[in-house]
This record gives structure tokens, C-alpha cells and sequence, in this order.
């Protein structure tokens, strides 16, 4: 298997306890650009994209023939009945930049840090 350097790839795998937000399967879309190999050059476009199902995931099911669950491609889930809803955290559609990603992990990290915070001890007689 020779590595020919004219052609173009997709490397992609298949997850099988995959992220999801809101209850939907996310994947993030990045850009990358490698221009050589030897020496190894490589570039990374900053604002890739987090690319939702339009349907909720549910690992238990089997049902791997809802492609609107288990697929984050959108010129798939653009026919989806439920691509303009408001869906749970994800809103309309089934896309978000980086950025948007950014604020809803920034988001959830100070709702986590606000639910793991121990409330005061009651003041003893003996401190007062």
C-alpha cells in the first residue's frame, strides 16, 4: 500500500459511546491542511464546527437505521422533520461554530462548578 500524494482522504471512525449534547450526537468538523510530510507541515483552520443528529441518540437502541440520530452530516439531516425545531441546547438546525460550542462548554462548566460547591459550614458558638 503506497501513500500516493495527489489524491485526496477523508479519515473519519466511527464512535461507539459518541459525545452528545442535549441529548443529541455531536461530532466536531475540523480543518485541517497538510502540506507536507516530510518535512511534517500542517495547518489548522481556528473556527471548525460542532455538527449535531437532529434526533436524540439513545445508545441502548439498536436502531441504527435512524440516520437522523446516529448521522451528524447536515445534507442528511437537513431532511430531517425536526432540522428547524427548537431542539433541546441545540436550538434550530444542526450546526454551531467553535465559538457557539465555546459559550454552551463555558456555560455548562459553571453550572457543574455551581452544583459541586460545598454551602458554608454554620459558624460554632466557639468561633463567634
Amino acid at each position: 500500500s503506497e501513500l500516493h500524494y495527489d489524491q485526496q482522504f477523508v479519515i473519519q471512525r466511527y464512535v461507539e459511546r459518541p459525545l452528545t449534547i442535549g441529548g443529541y450526537k455531536v461530532d466536531l468538523r475540523v480543518y485541517v491542511l497538510v502540506t507536507s510530510l516530510h518535512p511534517l507541515s500542517i495547518y489548522i483552520y481556528r473556527d471548525g464546527l460542532a455538527r449535531f443528529g437532529t434526533e436524540k441518540y439513545d445508545n441502548a437502541c439498536n436502531d441504527i437505521g435512524n440516520l437522523y440520530a446516529h448521522l451528524t452530516n447536515s445534507s442528511i439531516n437537513k431532511f430531517s422533520n425536526t432540522y428547524s425545531d427548537e431542539k433541546d441546547v441545540i436550538g434550530s438546525g444542526a450546526k454551531w461554530d467553535f465559538k457557539q460550542l465555546a459559550a454552551w462548554l463555558d456555560g455548562a462548566e459553571e453550572s457543574s462548578a455551581r452544583a459541586n460547591q460545598a454551602e458554608p459550614a454554620a459558624a460554632s458558638s466557639e468561633q463567634l
